[in-house]
């Protein structure tokens, strides 16, 4: 609205202008109005003026302005935000490795009609894995005048308003989508570290090779279920589902799958067994295994797998670095364009692994 008052202010005072000059000259009042509107397109203007122009020095202050009055919501969208909560444990604050002590229990009941004290040998054994983060970074050149000319078209629809997201917002919230989704679809399940590499997929190891690692040192053993069809999908999914140890059956447990082995689910399940009371199996996006405590979630990151992989929702982590200060975005002026460069660590691994609490099946 303010800028809207602007914008007729400085109408009437061209339109006044031109009066003056008129009264001075003897020259039509409209077409003085006219020259001097027509000047004006060819002068330096602010943001959102007749001209949509953009002064590069004033945007390079405006976004960095907006960037560090908003710094910790915009690394908590870009870092944590991309809907995972529900397969991922996220953790905040990983600067480097992180151990992931757990603790595991052998059989510790017996009779009682032995008065000695008879400990059972190492019941009580301790293990850790190491979460590992690594650095990963966005460099990009930004041509405002480009930028500029894509936000003005986005508010062309029909019952948009131009002003209610400030131009230096716009480029921000475009650019934490595509991070996210370079993140979620390259790196999170099929990441595979190069430190030498220019490429999402690149940033730190994913799920899928952490799994892999898993099975080639016989940490693991994967089930057999081949190849997996539109008819032999609900099969398949139990036969990992199965692979499972028994007291983990008892508690909420997770199958993330393709997008396509997703839809092979739950169009096999309806046509067996018509339309489910529950929810219509749920959502769209999750379903519950029949009979089990056990939810297959459609998994983008997994688009062109077929592994799954059965665990609960908390043994996967997500960690970040900490939303502080040596998480810098920084702006820089060159010629007509900016250098926007953003800097953070990211990384994925289980807490615990073992063939109790992690199925798997044997396909990539």
């Amino acid at each position: 609205m303010k800028t809207r008052i602007i914008l007729f202010l400085a109408l009437v005072s061209i339109a006044l202008t031109g009066i003056v000059i008129a009264s001075v000259t003897g020259w039509n009042p409209w077409a003085v109005s006219a020259i001097v509107l027509a000047f004006t397109l060819f002068v330096k203007t602010p943001e959102r003026s007749l001209l949509n122009a953009l002064s590069i020095t004033e945007l390079t202050t405006k976004l960095g302005d907006y960037f560090r009055s908003d710094k910790d919501t915009i690394f908590s969208k870009l870092l944590l935000g991309m809907n995972i909560d529900d397969r991922f444990d996220v953790w905040d604050d990983c600067a480097d490795e992180v151990p992931m002590p757990n603790l595991l229990m052998e059989d510790i009941v017996q009779p009682g009609l032995d008065p000695t004290f008879s400990p059972t040998a190492d019941a009580i054994k301790f293990g850790a894995r190491v979460l590992k983060v690594r650095d990963w970074k966005v460099d990009l050149q930004i041509i405002p005048k480009v930028l500029h000319k894509s936000w003005l078209a986005k508010y062309k629809k029909k019952g948009s308003d131009v002003f209610d997201m400030p131009f230096e917002q716009y480029v921000m919230e475009a650019i934490i989508k595509k991070a996210q989704e370079n993140i979620r679809l390259k790196a999170l399940y099929k990441g595979v570290y190069n430190g030498a590499g220019s490429a999402p997929a690149d940033i730190f190891n994913g799920l899928l090779k952490l799994v892999a690692d898993e099975i080639t040192a016989t940490n693991i053993a994967a089930q057999v279920t081949g190849v997996i069809t539109a008819d032999n999908v609900i099969d398949k999914v139990l036969i990992v589902y199965d692979g499972l140890g028994e007291a983990y059956k008892g508690v909420p447990t997770i199958i993330p799958a393709s997008p396509t082995i997703f839809d092979w689910y739950v169009r096999k399940d309806k046509a067996l067994y018509g339309a489910n009371t529950n929810q219509e199996k749920m959502q769209r996006t999750a379903v519950q295994i029949d009979g089990t405590m056990c939810t297959l979630l459609r998994e983008p990151g997994l688009a062109g797998s077929q592994r799954l992989i059965c665990t609960t929702p908390d043994n996967a982590v997500y960690g970040v670095d900490s939303l502080n200060d040596s998480n810098n975005i920084e702006i820089q002026k060159f010629d007509r364009t900016l250098k926007l460069l953003i800097d953070a660590k990211a990384g994925v691994d289980f807490k615990q692994i073992d063939a109790d609490c992690l199925s798997v099946n044997d396909q990539a």
